[in-house]
């Protein structure tokens, strides 16, 4: 019989910063690390959607974070289903401002596949891909390292990024 693939996507946002982001770490007894930094804070903003159960990421990169952003984001997700046979995708969705415009409305009225369940406000927990995905990316890319510039944070980010589905996508 014909089954119809549903997914669940959790959507969030992670930007990682330019600058660092210290935090406690084992050193040699008597030495200190040094972390250079700007003074000044430049991102690079993702849109990440976590598919569960499989844990797997569709993920984009913008410079900036807003409802035209994230209309691109969706536009994505609606071509990955279509790519994977995917009849409808719930999507779990913070409220946060670009997420609530009036565009972003009309997009999902438009493209029926997406449905969209919204999270408690101020509830980061109940979001899973904080855990799974943005705590990690803050670990492996933010966490202790600088970068020289912006080109080379948001090429490690897209390096982790691309990494996470073979790493820890079932």
């Amino acid at each position: 019989p014909f089954k119809k693939k549903i997914l669940l996507g959790f959507q969030d946002e992670k930007w990682t910063e330019l600058l660092p982001k210290a935090e406690r770490c084992w050193t040699k007894k008597g030495t200190t690390r040094y972390i250079a930094t700007l003074g000044y804070t430049k991102r690079v903003n993702c849109f990440i959607t976590l598919f569960w159960p499989r844990k797997r990421i569709v993920w984009n990169t913008f410079s900036r974070r807003r409802n035209i952003e994230f209309r691109k984001h969706l536009s994505n997700l609606v071509a990955y289903a279509k790519r994977h046979a995917i009849k409808r995708i719930i999507l779990f969705v913070d409220h946060a401002k670009y997420h609530e415009t009036d565009e972003v409305m009309r997009f999902l009225k438009q493209h029926t596949l997406l449905k969209v369940r919204w999270l408690g406000k101020k509830d980061p927990n109940s979001n899973p891909t904080e855990c799974l995905v943005n705590k990690r990316l803050a670990g492996a890319v933010v966490v202790n390292r600088e970068h020289a510039d912006l080109v080379a944070l948001k090429n490690q980010t897209k390096k982790f990024l691309r990494k996470y589905n073979s790493i820890y996508a079932t």
